[in-house]
């Protein structure tokens, strides 16, 4: 009995101690080149594409969204398999386009930060200009300057993954 009363405490020190907060630290995506400024891509002119993969949570989602200068939308729940497609409509294309194009990226505001049930967003935009990818999470989205573009794709995912 005193053994399985050890395991137990033992096992409910270490389930609170993983729940802490864990120090920040800042992880960058490796890049031989400088990566081009999100002004220098967000003009969106020609073809272009934003995609968002989001990651994490609780529950461990694995989806990822991506908007085509077409309007075409593709969202995708890799947990089940799930892919859904729509067209946005010229005014949905146009609001989304001056979205991106308003969004003031901060880098000391991205990266992940290590919180273990944060969802991760990782935003690509490539353009004429070239591609522009930044990474964060829930605690550090509003810094971003990023949150806008990351909640509108979120919200746009969810509807498209949770109808028919």
């Amino acid at each position: 009995m005193k053994n399985i009363l050890l395991w137990c405490v033992l096992l409910f020190s270490i389930l609170l101690a993983a729940c802490g907060k864990a120090a920040p630290t800042q992880q960058s995506l490796p890049s031989p080149a400088p990566l081009p400024t999100l002004q220098q891509i967000s003009s969106l002119t020609g073809k272009w594409t934003v995609s968002m993969r989001l990651s994490g949570g609780i529950a461990g989602l694995s989806r990822s969204i991506e908007i085509s200068s077409d309007g075409a939308v593709v969202a995708k729940d890799e947990r089940n398999g799930k892919t859904a497609k729509r067209q946005l409509t010229s005014d949905e294309l146009t609001q989304f386009a001056d979205l991106v194009k308003s969004a003031s990226f901060k880098s000391q505001g991205g990266g992940l930060t290590g919180c273990a049930d944060c969802f991760n967003y990782n935003i690509e935009i490539s353009s004429n200009s070239g591609k522009f990818t930044t990474q964060f999470d829930d605690t550090n989205l509003s810094d971003s300057g990023m949150g806008p573009v990351a909640e509108y794709l979120r919200k746009l995912m969810s509807q498209m993954l949770a109808s028919g």
